[in-house]
């Protein structure tokens, strides 16, 4: 190993050597990079070869050559010499001895080939594309990167196409193989159009005027004009292949092959027409025509096809008009909601159309109306379509009429929690516009609070009775309503008893063990400590530890808080005794599997002085962890 190294080493005296007679580095300098190097070499001959080292010893010679880039700059040096390559030769070096180690590493090939990229390598990235599909064909990454390559490096869209056909072949089943296929038909597409614009060879030539005296045929005219009209037809049917080609022609072919590569799958096909749309409409279009009526002719009561199919009206030309290609998608849904597809999904669809179309510009009186009309005459029928209709309200004909939908919604719908809820949000704005209307205009604030009863803002009054009759009526989501019913309570100043029985309610109600019960849990916590002191939140968090207790990261969260509020408190025997408690219940639970709490059991000990105590925990923990440095770290600390 040594031999080897030295080797290497030596091989690298030009270089240094360069490097010091330039002045761009020291002597002393030039020693450490020796060094560097050295120990990195020996880490490059270990057995087994991490890639970690190699990534470190990658990443040191990029740092040093771009610090010889620096001072070289810095310097004024304008002559090339040996050393300016010999940094990102070394880096090859490097990634080419990681790779024969770790060949199955898709990563490590993607970032040599990065590096490729990055520095102009490009003779060697052919190399590298051609080593690593032979050893990964059924990575897609690497097929698409070495297409995309030959495509806008190196302008070669034949050899892009032939890779992207075997890719295919090789992986038939392959979706992102199929959609990438698929863009580069189109980008080849593209530039054919913008070439042939360029050049104006798409300008219109005029006819040549046709002679108007009659003349008598020479003899052998009449064979030279069959000749010339076999080669007009000729030329007659290349144009019209070159036409079909800058229509789209190929990737129609693409989609073709890949629907019956993948023949059952809707949102698959619906991903081409979105790579249709990024295109112009002059092309675009038509392709996207394609797909879609295919789509619907093989998925008849697919939502999402339909949805397709009547949002691409706002995608089939490239004029101005936007209410003239929302006229054609609003007619195309009532179609498709009234014969087609009536179902939720369908009326859902529509619904988040219409709101994204409200809030792009131009937005005109007529299309806000006819939306209204559609969607009122429609009508929802589930609660999610209740929030689309609610939030669609909102934006159209303001708070008033969302207020009117929500309360419908809640008759129609009264076990749905999340409708409540929205409902509440409205009544508590719709009552801080009319608070605010409600003050005189000049007004100065009052230096002194009012008092609790006094100052009980108006504003969530009705919120609260919103909330309160959704949580007698309310069967599903009813965790978000006793959230909102608390936060409600202790914004309006509510009397402390009131709170306290609106956490209980809402820790009784939540299902044991889930998100939501242990985040209430924690924030009945901390309201009590914070509104009734340290006493009044011990006795609450005994009785949450008084039951079962499971070793989940919501527990541990709670028991850290409890150890950090026990320990915050004057030094006394109480709150000893509870952080005793406390922390035996953290390595009951989870000393197995974390040596933190020991190492904070051992250190919380040792800054009250009591070090017998912290001794013997120190004992159990390395019991547990024999191996811990960190034990052993505090061990020597003692």
């Amino acid at each position: 190993m040594a031999d080897a190294v030295q080797y290497v080493m030596e091989k690298m005296i030009p270089e240094l050597e360069d490097l010091q007679q330039l002045q761009i580095f020291t002597k002393e300098e030039v020693r450490q990079i020796v060094q560097k190097r050295r120990d990195f070499e020996y880490t490059m001959k270990r057995t087994p070869l991490r890639k970690v080292d190699c990534l470190r010893y990658i990443e040191y010679e990029l740092n040093l050559d771009a610090l010889r880039r620096q001072r070289k700059k810095r310097l004024g040096l304008q002559k090339q010499s040996s050393s300016d390559h010999t940094g990102m030769q070394r880096v090859h070096n490097i990634f080419d001895r990681a790779l024969m180690k770790h060949r199955g590493d898709v990563d490590l090939w993607l970032q040599h080939i990065a590096f490729c990229k990055n520095t102009g390598s490009s003779k060697l990235l052919s190399k590298l594309f051609t080593n690593a599909l032979q050893l990964h064909p059924r990575n897609e990454t690497l097929w698409i990167e070495a297409a995309s390559w030959e495509f806008s490096t190196n302008l070669n869209v034949d050899s892009a196409r032939v890779l992207m056909q075997r890719s295919i072949r090789m992986n038939p089943h392959s979706k992102k193989l199929w959609l990438e296929y698929f863009r580069l038909e189109f980008l080849y597409v593209q530039k054919l159009r913008t070439r042939r614009e360029v050049l104006g060879l798409d300008a219109d030539t005029t006819k040549p005027l046709e002679l108007s005296l009659d003349i008598a045929p020479v003899k052998g005219e009449g064979a030279a004009q069959v000749d010339a009209i076999a080669e007009s037809a000729k030329e007659s049917a290349v144009d019209k292949s070159r036409h079909e080609i800058l229509q789209g022609a190929i990737p129609k072919i693409v989609y073709r092959n890949a629907s019956h590569a993948i023949p059952n799958d809707a949102a698959f096909r619906l991903q081409f027409v979105s790579i249709s749309n990024l295109f112009p409409a002059t092309y675009g279009s038509p392709v996207a025509k394609v797909i879609l009526e295919s789509s619907l002719a093989d998925f008849p009561t697919d939502a999402a096809v339909w949805s397709a199919y009547c949002e691409q009206a706002m995608h089939e030309s490239d004029t101005a008009d936007v209410d003239a290609r929302r006229k054609v998608a609003l007619e195309r849904f009532r179609q498709a909601i009234k014969s087609n597809v009536d179902t939720d999904a369908m009326r859902g669809a529509f619904m988040r159309w219409c709101i994204a179309e409200l809030a792009r510009t131009p937005s005109s009186p007529w299309f806000a109306h006819e939306m209204f009309s559609t969607i009122s005459t429609l009508g929802p029928q589930t609660p999610t379509l209740y929030r689309a209709y609610i939030d669609y309200t909102l934006r159209v004909s303001g708070l008033l009429d969302a207020l009117a939908v929500a309360a419908k919604a809640n008759a129609a719908f009264p076990t749905d929690g999340m409708l409540w809820q929205l409902r509440a949000q409205l009544a508590m704005r719709q009552a801080a516009i009319q608070q605010t209307h409600a003050l005189p205009p000049s007004t100065k604030r009052p230096k002194k609070q009012l008092p609790q009863s006094a100052s009980t803002p108006s504003v969530y009054k009705s919120a609260l009775a919103v909330v309160e009759q959704g949580l007698r009526e309310a069967m599903t989501d009813t965790d978000g309503l006793h959230q909102r019913h608390i936060q409600l309570l202790i914004n309006s100043h509510a009397k402390l008893s009131a709170v306290k029985s609106a956490f209980e309610r809402a820790v009784k109600a939540a299902t044991a063990w889930t998100p939501a019960w242990s985040a209430l849990r924690m924030q009945f916590l901390q309201w009590t400590l914070r509104t009734q002191g340290v006493d009044a939140a011990r006795t609450l968090y005994k009785t949450f530890l008084a039951g079962q207790m499971l070793p989940r990261p919501e527990t541990l969260a709670l028991l850290r808080w409890c150890v950090q509020v026990e320990a915050a408190q004057p030094d006394s025997l109480v709150a000893t005794a509870a952080v005793k408690g406390l922390m035996e219940k953290l390595v009951d639970l989870f000393g197995q599997s974390s040596e933190d709490i020991w190492v904070n059991y051992v250190q919380y000990y040792r800054e009250l002085g009591l070090h017998k105590e912290a001794n013997e925990v120190h004992w159990r923990a390395t019991r547990v962890f024999p191996s811990s440095t960190a034990l052993a770290t505090l061990q020597e600390l003692n």
